[in-house]
């Protein structure tokens, strides 16, 4: 998920520059008009959606970056999101009936909150994580508990691994039954006995 925010106000830059990085987001922030509309016809199929701040001040107005992205067929199909601390319902809907309207309108007077719920709401990605896997269930789970979550064509790999896990021990990747313990030797069979002596001849009779 790529999220192009442009906006010079810092506050506000700053505290959704941390919400994305919570939500696995990448956020990049661009200040200046032509420079953000620069970058997003570069590659405009790896921008998710952008976030256009009407007041950029330094003679800037983010309507103009919005109209650069309507006019240009390259840009035209990314979605964006107009934001202002001016302007509220009436003005956004006398803007989203013209041809550089936007996808949704934010005023910067609500909640990040609500923002988040905007971005959803177009692109369809999730800012709440999902619960956990609980242990033995068998969720997109592999070896040593590694998740993967894709977030458009950004895969996170996040790794679980207990603390209890020795990693210089080799763990077992299979159930596999343990080999039979050989067999003790046996012990040697005692030697046949002797056969007893033969008894003597009988003396002979005297006449």
């Amino acid at each position: 998920m790529r999220i192009i925010v442009v906006d010079n106000d810092k506050t506000f830059t700053t505290s959704l520059s941390q919400r994305c990085q919570k939500a696995s987001v990448f956020c990049q922030v661009i200040g200046a008009a032509a420079t953000a509309f620069a970058e997003i016809k570069k590659n405009p199929d790896q921008v998710d959606i952008v976030l256009i701040a009407k007041e950029l001040g330094a003679g800037q107005d983010g309507l103009q970056v919005a109209q650069m992205l309507r006019k240009d067929p390259k840009t035209a199909d990314v979605p964006y999101v107009l934001m202002s601390s001016t302007w509220g319902k009436p003005e956004f809907a006398k803007h989203q009936k013209t041809e550089f309207g936007a996808n949704a309108y934010y005023s910067k007077k609500s909640s990040m909150t609500e923002l988040e719920s905007t971005i959803e709401a177009v692109t369809g990605f999730k800012f709440t994580a999902a619960p956990a896997a609980k242990s033995g269930s068998t969720g997109n789970t592999g070896l040593l508990n590694i998740k993967l979550e894709a977030a458009s064509d950004v895969v996170n790999i996040a790794e679980d691994v207990p603390n209890d896990i020795s990693m210089s021990e080799p763990i077992a990747l299979f159930d596999e039954a343990s080999p039979p313990a050989p067999a003790a030797p046996k012990a040697a069979a005692p030697p046949p006995p002797s056969p007893a002596p033969a008894p003597a001849a009988a003396a002979a009779a005297v006449v």
